[in-house]
Formats: C-alpha cells, sequence, structure tokens
C-alpha cells in the first residue's frame, strides 16, 4: 500500500531477518526496484544476506554483550530496587552492501560497499 502512495518511502529498515525477507519478497513481487527506488536495511546478518540480488545491507548487533549487559543490570536492579534507569550504548556495525543507495532524485553516487563501526543506544 505505502508505494502507492503519491510520495513513496526511500528506504525501509526492519529490525530482524524474518521481516526483511518478507519485505525484499513484497518489494520484488510490486517491481520495485531496490536500491532505485527504495533502500533495504536489516539488523541482524543472516546467512542469506550476502546471497539474495541485491545483497542485503545489515546492522550486526552485538548480542553477547547486549545479553551480559542485559545480566548485570538485572542483578543491580534486584540489588537496588530504587535504581533509576540508565541508558547505556554498545557498538554495532553496519555492513553497507548493493540494497543501499541513494534516494530517488538525489544525487546519482552510490555509497561505497564498507564496514564501519556505529553506536547502537540500548536503554536498560
Amino acid at each position: 500500500k505505502m508505494f502507492l502512495d503519491p510520495r513513496p518511502p526511500t528506504a525501509i529498515i526492519t529490525s530482524n531477518s524474518h521481516l526483511a525477507a518478507v519485505v525484499t519478497g513484497h518489494v520484488k513481487n510490486l517491481g520495485v526496484s531496490c536500491p532505485e527506488q527504495v533502500s533495504l536495511l536489516t539488523f541482524d546478518d543472516p546467512e542469506w544476506a550476502g546471497l539474495v540480488t541485491p545483497r542485503l545491507s545489515v546492522i550486526r548487533q552485538p548480542a553477547l554483550a547486549i545479553a551480559q549487559q542485559a545480566w548485570e543490570t538485572l542483578m543491580a536492579r534486584m540489588e537496588n530496587k530504587r535504581a533509576k534507569p540508565k541508558m547505556l550504548e554498545l557498538e554495532a556495525d553496519i555492513e553497507i552492501r548493493d540494497s543501499v543507495g541513494p534516494a530517488p532524485g538525489s544525487a546519482p553516487a552510490r555509497p561505497q560497499a564498507a564496514t564501519g563501526q556505529k553506536k547502537a543506544p540500548i536503554s536498560a
């Protein structure tokens, strides 16, 4: 439905690889060109992300670090029930593959495939 809008989305970010597979399928079925008409990006890095066309751009979350911080936060909150919530920031990797490009109508240059460190805020 959103692609019938006069101003369709130029990018879709999914929260997990299952949703990414569903969105990728819908985009192809609608005949929407990725990344020329819409960029796709997802969290996680499923094994198939680099095998599909276009290769899916991903944000890799530090699952082990998230679990460790969650455990430590839970233990601290159990010891001190009045402890105030705090913001934790952990680093995540982003890998730009073929599914991300410039928004339609913007500069024609494509981003170079690269991996970089970005911070992903996680609340505790």
